[in-house]
Protein backbone atom coordinates (compact mmCIF):
# COMPACT_ATOMS: atom_id res chain seq x y z
CA UNK A 1 0.00 0.00 0.00
CA UNK A 2 2.65 2.30 0.86
CA UNK A 3 4.25 1.98 -2.75
CA UNK A 4 0.95 2.72 -4.19
CA UNK A 5 0.42 5.62 -2.26
CA UNK A 6 4.19 6.74 -2.89
CA UNK A 7 3.42 6.15 -6.90
CA UNK A 8 0.73 8.74 -7.32
CA UNK A 9 -2.66 6.49 -6.08
CA UNK A 10 -5.52 7.41 -3.98
CA UNK A 11 -7.17 4.91 -1.59
CA UNK A 12 -10.73 5.64 -1.02
CA UNK A 13 -12.63 3.57 1.23
CA UNK A 14 -16.29 3.98 1.47
CA UNK A 15 -18.51 2.83 3.88
CA UNK A 16 -20.68 -0.10 2.01
CA UNK A 17 -24.44 0.40 1.96
CA UNK A 18 -26.62 -1.30 4.41
CA UNK A 19 -28.01 -4.60 3.73
CA UNK A 20 -31.35 -5.17 4.09
CA UNK A 21 -30.97 -7.57 7.31
CA UNK A 22 -29.48 -3.88 9.22
CA UNK A 23 -32.65 -1.92 8.73
CA UNK A 24 -35.49 -3.43 10.30
CA UNK A 25 -38.36 -0.75 9.72
CA UNK A 26 -39.87 -0.20 5.93
CA UNK A 27 -39.61 3.43 6.39
CA UNK A 28 -35.38 3.11 7.24
CA UNK A 29 -35.69 0.66 3.65
CA UNK A 30 -37.90 3.33 2.24
CA UNK A 31 -34.85 6.31 3.06
CA UNK A 32 -32.53 3.98 1.92
CA UNK A 33 -33.71 3.56 -1.92
CA UNK A 34 -34.71 -0.19 -1.38
CA UNK A 35 -37.71 -0.85 -3.82
CA UNK A 36 -40.90 -2.05 -1.30
CA UNK A 37 -43.30 -4.02 -3.28
CA UNK A 38 -46.46 -5.19 -1.64
CA UNK A 39 -46.28 -9.19 -1.92
CA UNK A 40 -47.94 -12.23 -0.67
CA UNK A 41 -46.79 -15.83 0.61
CA UNK A 42 -48.37 -17.54 -2.01
CA UNK A 43 -46.24 -15.50 -4.51
CA UNK A 44 -43.08 -16.18 -2.72
CA UNK A 45 -43.88 -20.27 -2.66
CA UNK A 46 -44.07 -20.20 -6.65
CA UNK A 47 -40.77 -18.36 -6.76
CA UNK A 48 -39.12 -20.90 -3.68
CA UNK A 49 -41.43 -24.03 -4.35
CA UNK A 50 -43.45 -25.29 -1.10
CA UNK A 51 -40.75 -28.14 0.10
CA UNK A 52 -37.63 -25.55 0.08
CA UNK A 53 -36.30 -25.54 3.44
CA UNK A 54 -35.77 -21.80 3.95
CA UNK A 55 -39.14 -21.11 2.68
CA UNK A 56 -40.87 -23.66 5.57
CA UNK A 57 -38.61 -21.69 8.21
CA UNK A 58 -39.87 -18.63 6.81
CA UNK A 59 -43.58 -19.26 6.20
CA UNK A 60 -43.57 -20.53 9.56
CA UNK A 61 -42.75 -16.65 11.49
CA UNK A 62 -45.97 -15.35 9.71
CA UNK A 63 -48.37 -14.64 11.84
CA UNK A 64 -52.15 -13.02 11.44
CA UNK A 65 -51.67 -9.46 10.50
CA UNK A 66 -48.11 -9.79 9.65
CA UNK A 67 -48.00 -8.93 5.44
CA UNK A 68 -45.51 -9.57 3.05
CA UNK A 69 -43.33 -6.84 1.00
CA UNK A 70 -40.79 -7.50 -2.06
CA UNK A 71 -37.82 -6.06 -1.05
CA UNK A 72 -34.92 -5.25 -3.64
CA UNK A 73 -31.75 -3.14 -2.94
CA UNK A 74 -30.89 -0.07 -4.94
CA UNK A 75 -29.31 0.25 -7.64
CA UNK A 76 -26.03 1.11 -6.06
CA UNK A 77 -25.65 -1.81 -3.68
CA UNK A 78 -25.97 -4.25 -6.74
CA UNK A 79 -23.04 -2.18 -8.56
CA UNK A 80 -20.85 -3.02 -6.19
CA UNK A 81 -21.93 -6.63 -5.50
CA UNK A 82 -23.78 -6.26 -2.58
CA UNK A 83 -27.38 -6.36 -4.49
CA UNK A 84 -30.10 -8.41 -2.30
CA UNK A 85 -34.00 -9.01 -4.03
CA UNK A 86 -36.51 -10.88 -1.74
CA UNK A 87 -39.50 -11.20 0.45
CA UNK A 88 -39.82 -10.03 4.34
CA UNK A 89 -42.53 -10.40 6.92
CA UNK A 90 -43.49 -7.11 7.95
CA UNK A 91 -45.10 -6.62 11.28
CA UNK A 92 -46.12 -3.07 12.57
CA UNK A 93 -43.68 -1.82 9.89
CA UNK A 94 -41.13 -3.83 11.72
CA UNK A 95 -39.25 -6.97 9.15
CA UNK A 96 -39.24 -10.12 11.43
CA UNK A 97 -38.48 -12.35 8.99
CA UNK A 98 -35.97 -11.89 5.40
CA UNK A 99 -35.68 -14.21 2.60
CA UNK A 100 -33.17 -13.69 -0.16
CA UNK A 101 -34.21 -15.26 -3.61
CA UNK A 102 -31.29 -13.26 -5.51
CA UNK A 103 -28.35 -11.57 -4.41
CA UNK A 104 -25.25 -9.87 -6.23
Amino acid sequence: MKDLAESGWTLAVETPPPAAASLDRLPDLAAAGWTITPSSLSEAEQVLGPDDQEWIRFKSTFEQGDRVVRLVAPGHQWANSAGWDGYAIVRDDKVIAELAVVLS
